[in-house]
């Protein structure tokens, strides 16, 4: 019986790692306008934590905002990533983290907090899981956030030809922080977009979601996207 039990608390133990908390961190950058730029990603399963942010975001948004707010919105990323992640005696960051006592506010509850009442500087997106365990690959993987690949059967048709000037033919992925602009254009925009969102059930700001739920029929020009699942 207790070989059984031990076993039975290993299963649970592996399906627990299984699942990955995420949450987006936003910038907003018109509150009239409901405009808001992502800028870094959280993620745990319990354990171990992981973080990082956009340099080249931060940059970017820089002229949007005044001095003091980018002060702020800088020492408040840059405190949320020396809570969470380690640095090497060499100096290279280190995503992950297993010390008790650090980061454990980085919990479904304590970010669906977040997500509620972080309202001005820095958001956090409401807290989602993904069924995979987490590591260092699945956590740059989530925070390139975008890669499109061509199928090699696909390529190797002698009639295959590119969906874009963007995309050349090749079996290369192309990765983006942000989604392709092929791709967002196929979406919907305007009471079209709120109509789908509230029919689906979509957050207006997870475009990700409404590309799969709306793009595999009547969509403008030649291409159509559909969801795979793997059972």
């Amino acid at each position: 019986m207790k070989l059984i039990s031990e076993l039975l608390y290993n299963l649970l133990y592996l399906i627990k790692k299984m699942k990955t908390l995420f949450s987006i961190l936003y910038v907003p950058i018109s509150a009239t306008l409901d405009e808001k730029v992502s800028i870094g990603l959280v993620m745990s399963n319990g354990d171990h934590q992981f973080f990082k942010y956009s340099q080249p975001k931060l940059n970017a948004i820089k002229g949007l905002l005044d001095v003091e707010s980018n002060h702020i919105l800088k020492s408040y990323l840059k405190s949320l990533d020396k809570e969470i992640n380690v640095a090497t005696e060499s100096g290279k960051e280190l995503f992950s983290i297993d010390i008790p006592s650090k980061a454990k506010w980085v919990s479904n509850s304590y970010i669906s907090y977040l997500s509620k009442y972080s309202n001005n500087l820095l958001q956090f997106s409401e807290p989602k899981y993904i069924d995979v365990p987490l590591s260092d690959i699945t956590f740059r993987k989530v925070f390139e956030k975008y890669i499109f690949q061509y199928d090699k059967d696909y390529l190797g048709k002698d009639n295959a030809k590119a969906i874009s000037l963007n995309f050349p033919l090749q079996e290369k992925e192309f990765k983006s922080n942000y989604m392709f602009a092929f791709f967002f254009n196929m979406l919907a925009e305007g009471s079209m977009k709120d109509l789908q969102c509230k029919q689906l059930r979509i957050d207006k700001d997870d475009n990700f979601s409404r590309l799969l739920k709306t793009t595999n029929t009547n969509t403008i020009g030649s291409i159509t996207l559909e969801e795979i699942i793997n059972e």
